[in-house]
């Protein structure tokens, strides 16, 4: 009886500490693996933001260009227009053709007061007529 008395007696020592330990290490291991869930959490959200900011900026540059480029080509129209207008009563498929390269526009036509091609630059679409109500024909 009193081997059994120690036997019951140690087991009770053993499973105590044991258990204390396993609970411990529960603990830690679940406070150790929050902190680092929350770690990379955050530098996720980090990363996240910078690449956000660094998009904005792309965009904000690309707005920019576009804008840039929009004025470069209607001043490079403006004065091709403009040189075309100063020809008036002179056009010829050969002269607009070789205003055409001069300014480096793709294609130039002349209209009539109807609103019929009289003459282009690449000898495309002559005799074509602006319907009533086309955007040519307003402006």
């Amino acid at each position: 009886m009193l081997r059994d008395k120690l036997k019951s007696f140690d087991l009770k020592y053993f499973f105590i500490p044991l258990f204390v330990l396993i609970l411990v290490f529960l603990i830690l291991t679940y406070v150790f693996v929050r902190s680092r869930i929350q770690e990379k959490f955050q530098n996720f959200a980090n990363t996240a933001i910078t690449i956000s900011e660094s998009y904005s900026q792309m965009l904000r540059h690309s707005r920019e260009a576009y804008d840039t480029i929009n004025e470069l080509l209607n001043e490079k129209l403006e004065v091709a227009s403009q040189a075309v207008m100063l020809i008036q009563g002179t056009e010829d498929n050969e002269v607009l053709s070789e205003l055409a390269n001069r300014f480096r526009v793709d294609e130039i036509y002349a209209y009539d007061v109807n609103g019929t091609i009289t003459h282009s630059s690449n000898g495309n679409y002559i005799g074509w007529k602006a319907y009533e109500g086309h955007l040519f024909m307003i402006s």
